[in-house]
């Protein structure tokens, strides 16, 4: 059983692992997602920035949304 409260967290390396040899599949989720937006068919809220007041250049960029059409 999956728990809906939970983060998953993944690193560079394995998000190129599960998309290796799916670009075309990511090229068009990518399309299909902008059409939905076209169509006013997504929320986006402003970027919310945490930044580190030790460094500056160290920080976390919040960047909700919600994409219907079929991906809800």
């Amino acid at each position: 059983m999956v728990d809906m409260n939970s983060i998953l967290l993944l690193r560079g390396e394995e998000i190129r692992e599960l998309l290796a040899g799916r670009e075309a599949q990511v090229i068009e989720a990518v399309s299909l997602a902008y059409q939905a937006h076209g169509e006013g068919d997504s929320a986006l809220p402003l970027s919310t920035f945490l930044r580190f007041p030790h460094d500056p250049r160290a920080r976390i960029i919040a960047l909700p949304a919600y994409v219907g059409a079929e991906f809800h």
